[in-house]
């Protein structure tokens, strides 16, 4: 977009005094606004103006399906800034419209003042993101780039580092992307002859931004671990950089574990992200529910607890990424993780890697097209021989 040129701003609510408010504020920096207060002419509509630099969508329109539209806003125009308004501003709610491509959230009843900041805070985020897309993509398709990513995010992997006394543990993670391209990681490596780092991450977002933010937070990672501190100690360091240098919608969510092989002992910390499942030999599971600290890239300066866990010949340490706690059936209908409880004692004299192949069959059974689902499946076991 030329800096002389006025941005276009779409606007979808069927609310005569939200229009007014919007309109009203949105029309001092010399926007061209287009309002719909139909949701089925908002796409077709949307798809007939090229050049649009924002979208504001009033959640609360009258029959409306908000992960539905959202989710396709995502998938048709991956490059667009979204701003959600609505008077449920729940944490459920929010990481929804977070990992569907989501550049900011007002609340009901809207202030002004926050409105114009996140409306001048958009169309800054837009005009950013044009400069830097128009020469990538004169360059190459974005065909071509997706695959490209790919087999970059594929060549970078986990567990290259490896490792020291395999007979000690068995160890595998997967990862399946929505996209061709994903927010999720994981990856073990040798902190030194006795102690295995390992670490699992979900950046909230999807596609080719979530994917170079995790490649940025995963080498910020594996340069801060390098160094032997704690996992609280490395999280705390890590969430400062990316705090100070990251974009404000893009933040990752981590959980960085040590086992000593020699002892058996787990030290950990969290950051936002779900909690593991230990699974003792004797077929006893306990998730780990400790108090969580932040997810990381949001506030510059927290701190993150560091739990300890023992483990003893035969159990095992499950991580996995939200992706399953999201898991819908062919019929949309959410699905328990009581089927990851039930794999997990029943194939637990098994290796880390078959069972890892078991819970991600079980994954295709719930859902055959899993290939297509909204987010990101990953998860990593760690299970410890002694």
């Amino acid at each position: 977009m030329n800096s002389t040129e006025n941005p276009k701003i779409v606007v979808a609510t069927d609310s005569k005094k939200m229009k007014a408010i919007l309109s009203d504020r949105i029309k001092e920096p010399g926007a061209e606004t287009f309002f719909f207060d139909d949701t089925h002419r908002f796409f077709p509509e949307l798809k007939n103006q090229s050049g649009v630099e924002a979208v504001f969508i009033d959640l609360d329109m009258v029959g409306l399906n908000p992960s539905k539209l959202l989710h396709q806003l995502h998938e048709d125009f991956p490059l667009l800034k979204v701003v959600v308004i609505s008077k449920d501003y729940s944490p459920r709610r929010v990481r929804m419209a977070m990992h569907n491509g989501v550049f900011d959230f007002i609340p009901k009843p809207v202030d002004i003042n926050d409105f114009d900041q996140v409306l001048k805070r958009t169309l800054a985020a837009s005009e950013e993101l044009k400069k830097k897309v128009t020469d990538y993509e004169e360059l190459v398709s974005i065909e071509h780039e997706l695959d490209v990513a790919r087999n970059i995010q594929n060549s970078i992997g986990s567990g290259n580092d490896l490792i020291p006394n395999p007979s000690e543990y068995s160890i595998a993670g997967r990862n399946q992307a929505a996209q061709k391209v994903g927010g999720d990681f994981f990856d073990y490596f040798a902190l030194d002859e006795n102690n295995l780092g390992f670490v699992i991450g979900d950046v909230a977002s999807k596609g080719i931004p979530a994917a170079i933010f995790m490649a940025v937070s995963r080498t910020l990672f594996k340069a801060i671990a390098a160094k032997g501190v704690d996992p609280a100690s490395c999280l705390k360091e890590l969430n400062r950089v990316l705090a100070m240098e990251s974009d404000p919608a893009l933040f990752i969510a981590i959980f960085y574990g040590i086992l000593n092989l020699r002892s058996g002992e787990i030290q950990y910390a969290n950051g936002g992200h779900t909690y593991p499942i230990i699974v003792r030999a004797d077929g006893n599971l306990r998730v780990l529910d400790r108090p969580s600290g932040v997810v990381l890239g949001v506030l510059e300066e927290t701190d993150y607890r560091l739990y300890h866990e023992t483990m003893q010949p035969g159990d095992i340490f499950f991580m996995a990424t939200d992706g399953f706690d999201e898991l819908n059936d062919m019929n949309n209908k959410p699905v328990s993780d009581h089927f990851l409880k039930r794999i997990l004692i029943r194939d637990r004299h098994e290796t880390a890697d078959k069972i890892i192949d078991s819970i991600y069959q079980a994954v295709s059974q719930i859902h055959p097209d899993y290939l297509t689902l909204d987010d990101d499946i990953t998860c990593l076991l760690l299970k410890y021989l002694g």
